[in-house]
């Protein structure tokens, strides 16, 4: 394409919006042509509505200039008024002006007259001047020998030192000269003298005066000479304060121990303890202070150039670089005592244990800002810079992992106190038991106590841990607001996510989590070797095993997770579960709490190492007793024996008394092992299908019976009877769990100690009968995502239903089936909230008749379950018998009245008048069999349960 038709395209397109006759605003603007443009393209009205709005831009315009003008009106008289004044002030200026050029032409010319006078002699009075200056020189190098003479054996050196620096040049400018040679050699005996002189007295003297070293650097002594002697001469007496810091602390420590000390009386009543605070800065004052006057000195003597002490020719650049070098390298070293003594002072018994740690905070910052600010005052090279902000960087940190350490040993001596204190009041009550004869006559009142007073131990020692490290991590948290501490270390967010991460997080509370393990550890290691002693010789009590199960258990489900949101509301940092490691990004406001997780798994598998050793060990005992029983002779039936009957340990009949309450006489084992084989005869007899049929299907409704599904009994179901009946028939695990069970309701609800030993396990319907319930075929994939379960339990029905949801949740009342819920990986909500989830099926398993508030839980269901395709389990065993564990009466605060004895006549009854009403559909109808792990007396047990398959309206 040709450029310039390009170019003349363009053109045509650029020239019109700039000088367009019909754009009103451009500077081409022609009215005619604008008119007719008007005329033309427009309607009558378009015509009219544009007069008006020029008639209203062309008032608006002039308003504006009108006022534009009436306010810049007084602007405009002053301006007149000025420029008036400036014409009359030109005028006066120009006369002045004149009259100077005047005065100036006048004193030109005499000053050209008086030039031309004195120009004959001037020539002469500067040859006279010359020669007199000339005269005055030789005088002074003549006199010179005399007066640096005199001026030695007056010892005033400076003058001497002085007079010969100035005449040094004359004299090395003309020694070629006889008399002046002369002269120059005898000035430089003499001088060679006052050296000597000059260098003895610094050789002898410990603290050298800077004048000594002034004249010996005018008289060309060594400098790298005197600088080393100057840094050594000067130590001792800049580390004096030191020493003296370093005896009172010394002073300080002696009052936390014994009075003995090398110290004299007099000076420890001379030195009163201060505080770290004040320590830390009369140590900074006495000490770093004279170092930097030190320095001062030091770098006016050797490498400054100073304009009032002439240079010496031997120090040059290259001996200036030396004697800084020598000057870092004692600075560092003086530094790094001073650090050394520090780190002393904050790990010291007196002020490193304080337990002000916002004194301790104030101290650190005060050192550090201090510090900061006066290591660049020093002309230091870059590297010894580096190496001294890596003296403070290491201080910092030494100082907070010393208050780790500090609130390690505190919660520690806490803990094996109240340890010690338990073991105490464990080995009173099991000494007490043993020795009192009449223990088995003791009322239930105070068995009743005993119970509560090892629960109240438990949760004191809980409370305390937990009060503990809360405290902690509050005191921890002060260490944010050291505004030095986060200038010295970059920016705030990063040193807060450092600090909180590698010391609070890592150094302090996962750390004393570890060490709380090893504790747990150690106890359980030393319960499995004397796992085989008898019971008094064992270093503690068995119960003890049982104690610090419920305490870690307790930790692990409610301290861990409160301290935790106290430590992300201390520290703005929020605990997440991150496996790619993204919260290692400096910007993250996040930690991993992976560790955390794998610890908590470890304390759950030490509790159940606990809970498992004191059951073995009481389990022993008990096996011992049996197998007493069992070697007893029948004494109504034997013949008398006529030998010496062995004899029988005290302790032994004394360790029989104390479990006699476990154990009925011979007789009642007798009937209870009969009772057991009649009752698993009539299990036995009972036709199972009935289980899943109604008695009375004529007392339903029309429409409810069309609904109802009858399911039978399939291979799960049979499992876990066969598996009941043999776990039943299993006498040992049946005694250590009636053992366990009795001892752990001390502490917890009967239900939560038989969860929690996996003891009375349910089963209420299998995997196949649930997808029959909500009609989940096995070929495609289950329509529904996520099931709310509530009352879990222990969990053993929602693992039944679990595989067919992505997402599971459940609700527990107790905190023990909470956590083993957790460790199954279902998510557990609250019991009163369930959060804005809407849930594709909610399982409610003979929950209403064990409620508080049946109602509310039913309207709390319909609330939540989802509207298009959701479903509600409910099943119920009737007649319906309302029962709440956790109250005194037993009777729930909601009521529901249902009429009718027979189960067939409670269905109608709940359909109509409870599920409808709150917005339910019946969807489908069933029975199944209710069934629970049986114990000695039988091998399961079973209830009638009625299925109510419910959705939405």
């Amino acid at each position: 394409m040709d450029p310039s038709r390009s170019a003349s395209n363009s053109q045509p397109n650029i020239f019109p919006s700039t000088y367009d006759p019909t754009n009103i605003d451009s500077p081409g603007f022609d009215p005619e042509t604008y008119v007719t443009k008007l005329l033309r393209e427009t309607r009558l009205t378009q015509l009219i509505d544009k007069e008006q709005l020029l008639t209203k831009q062309i008032k608006t315009l002039d308003n504006e200039m009108q006022t534009l003008v009436y306010e810049n009106y007084n602007k405009f008289i002053s301006a007149t008024d000025t420029i008036r004044q400036m014409k009359k002030d030109f005028k006066t200026m120009e006369d002045e002006m004149t009259h100077l050029i005047s005065t100036m032409s006048t004193i030109n010319s005499n000053n050209h007259q008086i030039h031309l006078t004195l120009d004959n002699r001037r020539q002469e009075i500067r040859k006279l001047t010359s020669i007199h200056l000339l005269l005055q020189k030789l005088q002074y190098l003549f006199q010179l020998p005399n007066k640096l003479k005199e001026y030695a054996d007056d010892n005033q050196y400076d003058l001497a030192v002085n007079t010969y620096t100035k005449a040094l040049k004359a004299l090395q400018k003309y020694e070629h000269i006889p008399s002046f040679n002369h002269i120059q050699q005898t000035s430089k005996e003499t001088m060679n003298n006052i050296r000597d002189e000059l260098k003895s007295r610094f050789d002898q003297q410990q603290t050298t005066s800077s004048n000594v070293v002034k004249l010996l650097l005018q008289l060309g002594e060594s400098s790298d000479y005197l600088a080393q002697q100057y840094l050594s001469q000067n130590k001792h007496r800049l580390e004096q304060p030191l020493a003296l810091m370093k005896q009172q602390l010394i002073v300080a420590e002696n009052q936390l121990g014994s009075t003995s000390s090398t110290i004299s009386n007099t000076v420890t009543q001379q030195m009163h303890p201060m505080d770290i605070l004040e320590f830390v800065d009369t140590s900074y004052n006495s000490y770093i202070k004279n170092l930097h006057e030190f320095v001062e000195s030091y770098e006016l003597l050797f490498i400054r150039n100073s304009s009032t002490v002439p240079s010496s020719p031997s120090i040059d650049d290259e001996y200036k670089e030396r004697c800084k070098h020598y000057l870092e390298e004692y600075l560092l070293e003086l530094y790094s005592n001073y650090i050394k003594f520090i780190h002393d002072l904050f790990q010291s018994k007196y002020y490193g244990q304080d337990d002000d740690i916002q004194l301790y905070v104030r101290a650190i910052d005060r050192f550090l800002r201090r510090s900061s600010n006066d290591i660049y005052k020093y002309l230091l090279t870059q590297h010894a810079l580096e190496k001294m902000r890596l003296m403070l960087d290491t201080f910092l940190t030494f100082a907070i992992e010393c208050r780790l350490k500090f609130y390690h040993l505190y919660i520690d001596r806490h803990f094996h106190d109240q340890i010690i204190e338990l073991r105490k009041s464990l080995t009173i009550i099991q000494t007490t038991t043993t020795t009192n004869e009449q223990v088995q006559s003791s009322s239930s009142t105070e068995n009743q106590q005993l119970q509560l007073n090892l629960s109240q131990c438990v949760d004191k020692m809980l409370k305390q841990l937990t009060s503990d490290i809360k405290i902690t991590f509050q005191n921890l948290s002060t260490f944010l607001n050291g505004t030095e501490m986060i200038g010295h270390t970059g920016k705030k967010n990063l040193f807060v996510k450092q600090f909180a991460t590698n010391h609070v997080w890592n150094g302090f509370f996962l750390t004393l989590l570890h060490r709380l393990i090893t504790y747990f550890e150690h106890e359980y290691t030393t319960a499995s070797n004397n796992s085989t002693m008898i019971r008094h010789e064992q270093s503690s009590p068995p119960i003890l095993l049982l104690i610090l199960s419920k305490l870690i258990l307790d930790f692990d489900s409610s301290s861990i997770p409160y301290l935790c949101t106290v430590f992300e509301e201390k520290f703005n940092l929020i605990l997440e579960n991150n496996q790619r490691g993204d919260n290692q990004k400096s910007g993250s406001s996040s930690i991993d709490r992976s560790t955390l997780t794998a610890v908590q798994k470890q304390f759950s598998i030490i509790a159940k190492q606990l809970l498992k050793q004191y059951i073995c060990s009481q389990g022993y005992t008990l096996s011992q007793m049996l197998r007493k029983s069992i070697e007893t002779r029948d004494w109504l039936n034997t013949i008398e024996p006529r030998h010496v009957r062995s004899m029988t340990s005290n302790n032994e009949c004394c360790s029989c008394c104390q479990q006699s309450s476990y154990l009925p006489v011979r007789s009642a084992w007798a009937k209870a092992v009969l009772s057991k084989v009649e009752n698993d005869q009539r299990l036995e007899d009972i036709d199972r299908r009935t289980w899943y049929r109604l008695a009375r299907s004529d007392l339903l409704r029309d429409e409810y019976r069309v609904l109802f599904h009858e399911l039978h009994e399939d291979e799960e179901t049979t499992k876990f009877i066969e598996q009941s009946q043999a776990k039943s028939d299993n006498i040992p695990v049946q005694i250590l769990h009636s053992l366990a069970s009795s001892l752990l309701t001390i502490f917890i609800a009967r239900t939560s100690a038989n969860g929690l030993i996996g003891r009375g396990r349910m089963f209420v319907y299998s995997t196949a009968q649930f997808k029959t319930l909500l009609d989940i075929d096995d070929n495609e994939p289950c329509p529904f995502t996520s099931l709310l379960d509530i009352g879990a339990g222990d969990g053993s029905v929602t693992q039944r239903m679990a595989g067919l949801f992505q997402k599971v949740y459940a609700t527990e009342i107790s905190s023990i089936m909470q956590w083993r819920l957790s460790n199954y990986g279902y998510t557990v909500l609250n019991i009163e909230q369930w959060g804005d989830t809407k849930f594709d099926v909610i399982t409610c398993l003979n929950v209403l008749d064990r409620c508080e508030k049946p109602l509310t839980l039913l309207k709390k269901i319909r609330e939540h379950l989802n509207p298009n395709h959701g479903r509600a389990i409910i099943t119920l065993v009737l007649p319906f018998k309302p029962y709440f564990e956790y109250k005194n009466d037993h009777h729930p605060d909601e009521s529901i009245v249902i009429k009718g004895r027979l189960p067939e006549e409670q269905i109608n009854e709940f359909t109509l008048n409870v599920f409808h009403p709150l917005g339910f559909r019946l969807k489908k109808l069933s029975r199944l069999p209710y069934l629970c792990e049986g114990d000695m007396e039988r091998s399961y047990y079973f209830l009638s349960d009625y299925i109510f398959v419910l959705e939405v309206v």
